[in-house]
């Protein structure tokens, strides 16, 4: 056993931990939606996990003080980590039917509960090997969980910051999995040859796993421009991003869950199921002199696009997601100008940050969530967000907002009401989203409007009434209770 053999994988298994937490996140989010359940599901299966195997590794250590025993259970962890990109999907699957706030409790624990009660026991294994002393048992037992813990802090920013971006969760676990084993042939001469025959499997199974993961060319430079058959499929910090052609329309996912589609051949067309777009163009019916545009959620570009070439709009588009940026421009014909800026960054800190004003604002930034369809982030709902949209709007601004939801729905009223609480003037559309058109100062009576754009009657139509009713609770960031 080489000198520092102990120190060495206590640190490699608390970095292995942690990153198995990250990763395990992304593994869940496309099914489950990136919500508290999900994340609280996973750190508390970890976290009861590691108590559990704090107490089994203390009993072991005591009954079995030998390197080569710990190496047997380091082995074990990786074996049931190797496993989770096989399985993973039959697991989601089997619990799908539960209701929402229990599927991920399952599904984490089936796959992560084992694995990581196994790490678990390495730290008081660790401190019973490397014991000769007890009056310094106190400094040894610091000094390995420091150790474990630096590890744990280089796990999450490495998963985080570099393997989500670089490897496909398939090859991140089959690394995690090759880490371990490489520990155990460490630890103990007996372990070598399972180590590396375990490598050796790691290394056949990386090329299986991954291709029946990506689906597609996860290489966007493979495609020489947009007008080229679009199959791919990317990772992200904020999902799985994929690109698809089907039946003359280009779609664009996030998650699995259709964010954009745009008609080849005739790109600022709005194609099938994406009119609600055509209805932020009333808030031109309203305003004629709208020149400077802040559109908050890219997406593909091409309702940016459309405004600029209809209206020649002066545009800041705001895209939290770099890669998505990246897909606009390969696979949907976006390209930035003077008058046509993008800048990456989250729509209210974006907000916060800018001492620009706006003549019109449209947010159309939304999530999908598997199970409960497609959702606005929660910082993107509340009075105070409404506040500082209001403040960035010129005399006679607009602002236009996508609500991802159905017409009846709660979240409609109470997103509604939390809007006319900084907007006295508010207007309802069913464009198949649901479209709130808000000035600044002004009211607008929208019949005279009908038949100036004979193309958006159908949406000056369906203007409802006012939906304001005191049972919906007012979002603000202090309260609001959605996920």
């Amino acid at each position: 056993m080489l000198k520092y053999a102990i120190e060495l994988t206590v640190f490699i298994c608390g970095a292995v931990l942690m990153a198995l937490e990250i990763i395990g996140g992304r593994l869940l989010t496309p099914y489950y939606g990136s919500t508290v359940y999900v994340w609280g599901s996973i750190i508390g299966i970890i976290l009861l996990s590691l108590s559990l195997g704090y107490y089994v590794g203390g009993k072991l250590a005591d009954k079995k003080p030998k390197a080569h025993f710990l190496s047997l259970l380091i082995l074990l962890a990786a074996m049931l980590i190797a496993l989770i990109p096989f399985i993973y999907f039959s697991v989601i699957k089997l619990f799908s039917g539960l209701p929402r706030m229990y599927s991920p409790l399952f599904s984490a624990t089936v796959l992560f509960f084992l694995p990581s009660l196994l790490m678990g026991t390495v730290s008081p294994f660790a401190i019973r090997l490397r014991a000769k002393d007890v009056g310094k048992i106190g400094k040894l037992s610091g000094n390995l969980y420091a150790l474990a813990t630096i590890g744990s802090v280089i796990g999450t920013f490495s998963a985080t910051f570099i393997l989500i971006l670089t490897l496909s969760l398939p090859n991140i676990f089959f690394l995690l999995s090759s880490a371990l084993f490489a520990t155990a042939g460490l630890l103990s001469k007996r372990s070598i040859m399972f180590s590396a025959a375990g490598i050796l499997a790691i290394l056949l199974l990386a090329s299986i796993g991954s291709s029946n993961y990506s689906g597609g060319d996860s290489n966007p430079s493979n495609y020489a421009n947009y007008s080229a058959p679009a199959n791919v499929n990317i990772d992200s910090l904020y999902g799985l991003l994929t690109v698809s052609d089907a039946k003359g329309i280009r779609n664009f996912y996030i998650n699995g869950g259709v964010m954009a589609g745009m008609v080849l051949g005739n790109e600022l067309s709005t194609a099938k199921g994406w009119h609600y777009m055509d209805c932020f163009e009333i808030s031109y019916l309203m305003n004629p002199e709208i020149n400077d545009v802040l559109v908050l959620g890219l997406g593909t570009g091409v309702g940016s696009r459309k405004l600029a070439a209809k209206y020649g709009a002066d545009i800041d588009n705001v895209e939290i997601n770099y890669k998505v940026f990246e897909l606009a421009k390969r696979y949907f014909n976006f390209s930035t100008s003077d008058a046509m800026r993008v800048y990456i960054e989250d729509a209210r800190v974006f907000l916060d940050d800018t001492d620009k004003t706006y003549d019109l604002i449209i947010s159309d930034v939304y999530h999908f969530d598997p199970a409960e369809g497609y959702e606005t982030p929660v910082h993107l709902t509340t009075q105070e967000f409404f506040w500082l949209v209001k403040e960035h709007l010129k005399p006679n601004g607009i602002f236009a907002v996508n609500i991802a939801t159905t017409p009846n729905s709660a979240f409609l009223k109470s997103e509604y009401r939390t809007i006319r609480t900084v907007f006295n003037n508010a207007y309802i559309f069913n464009c198949g989203a649901q479209v709130v058109i808000a000035s600044k100062d002004r009211a607008y009576d929208m019949n005279p409007l009908k038949g100036i754009a004979p193309d958006l009657d159908r949406f000056l139509s369906t203007a409802t009434s006012p939906l304001l009713n005191n049972s919906y609770p007012v979002y603000t960031d202090a309260f609001t209770p959605i996920y």
